[in-house]
């Protein structure tokens, strides 16, 4: 009888979560017409650039999937309402990924009401876990922070469901990589990172540098396992990053080299993405705030492979930021802002599983009560504030303000 009772609560409990979805996602459609239309000049977005690169006949690439899915939904269906139907739905499904993503890591169990309840609200709130806003300290929300959800980019947003599917597949190898490897782990590894290369590089670009490192620590530090049974299991893990790298490789000498020529096109050091120190720390502190402290408190588990990994991308990413751009036509286009925006995406979707996971463990802090109540207090405090600033962010981009705030 009460097993029937919690079933009958959880289905009412899903039903909730998909009708907010659901409103959200249309919600989205809204704001994406309004940004393909432009009217007034309010919206600005990258979406009418890919609107119109999938109305030209002439430009058949395949070299990106924007262009292919685009040039589908142009060719096909309305290319407002569909573009922006479609971009509505992957709003939806990066929700539904996220609350995967929450429920895999430390095999929470959503079966309980109150996770079940949680997950589900972090799943949606990862959209708007971006930098907390102080009026005062910041002239502006998006360019003077790190890592607002791109509302605007259709492209970072396919990458970022991708992303996180990718991530889902790749740490249960990871984890239980002594044992074995799911072979169809390994699949949805290698086909998940290669469709996030091919909506946006991003992600692989600071994905791949932390893997290299993690993966050697993993192999000199021993295991259980042999270190040539070690060896040979790290390669296979690594191989399934490969197919997404020669996508990279290929799209660079095929497509972008051919843009350089008479250009002056190039990847060059570049520090003026660095606001000045104090700016940066400040932009950099309000951005990851609640991960920051959430990691502070699990601080024993800081190497754990799945949480180095993470904290590793979100470094690259920073780096890639600070240090690197490109001159030439592509000066202006940020490329190598987007790693920086991904990195911190999936390590504050990481922070809230692992919060998630500190709830589930009893034994978390040794048990002790109060000190307990003060990190969950604390942690899900500052995790409003991030939730708050992005919501008031994402009310003032759908009345027309501008994401470039």
């Amino acid at each position: 009888m009460a097993e029937e009772k919690k079933k009958r609560s959880n289905i009412l409990t899903d039903v909730i979560y998909l009708a907010i979805t659901g409103a959200f996602a249309w919600v989205c459609y809204i704001l994406f017409c309004k940004m393909i239309e432009n009217p007034d000049k309010r919206f600005n977005s990258d979406l009418p650039y890919y609107v119109k690169r999938g109305l030209m006949a002439e430009d058949q690439s395949i070299f990106r999937m924007p262009f292919v899915v685009f040039r589908f939904i142009c060719n096909h269906f309305d290319p407002v309402k569909g573009t922006a139907a479609f971009l509505a739905i992957l709003i939806a499904l990066i929700i539904f990924a996220n609350y995967f993503y929450l429920k895999h890591w430390g095999g929470i169990d959503t079966k309980a009401r109150g996770f079940r309840i949680l997950t589900q609200l972090m799943s949606i709130g990862a959209l708007f876990a971006g930098p907390i806003y102080v009026k005062g300290i910041h002239e502006h929300f998006y360019k003077n922070t790190y890592a607002s959800f791109a509302w605007h980019s259709p492209t970072q947003q396919m990458m970022t469901f991708f992303t996180v599917l990718a991530l889902i597949c790749f740490f249960k190898m990871v984890e239980n990589y002594e044992e074995h490897i799911s072979p169809l782990c390994w699949i949805g590894s290698m086909l998940f990172f290669l469709l996030s290369a091919y909506a946006k590089p991003s992600f692989i670009l600071i994905f791949g540098p932390a893997v290299i490192l993690v993966f050697l620590g993993l192999l000199i530090k021993g295991s259980e396992i042999s270190m040539g049974k070690r060896f040979r299991r790290l390669i296979l893990m690594g191989l399934t990053l490969v197919p997404s790298g020669v996508y990279i490789l290929i799209i660079n000498f095929l497509v972008y080299e051919s843009e350089n020529k008479g250009s002056n096109n190039n990847v060059v050091i570049d520090t003026s993405n660095m606001m000045g120190m104090r700016a940066t720390l400040i932009a950099m502190a309000c951005s990851m705030a609640f991960a920051g402290l959430v990691f502070l408190f699990n601080i024993k588990d800081i190497f754990w492979r799945k949480n180095c990994l993470i904290l590793l991308c979100a470094i690259f990413g920073y780096l890639e930021l600070f240090f690197l751009s490109e001159s030439g036509s592509r000066a202006s286009h940020g490329n190598f802002g987007w790693g920086q925006i991904i990195g911190c995406y999936v390590l504050m979707l990481t922070a809230m599983a692992i919060l998630l996971e500190n709830m589930k463990d009893k034994q978390f802090l040794k048990g002790i009560k109060p000190l307990r109540f003060i990190y969950f207090v604390l942690a899900l405090g500052v995790l409003v504030l991030h939730v708050a600033s992005n919501v008031f962010y994402f009310y003032l981009i759908f009345t027309g303000h501008g994401y470039w705030r």
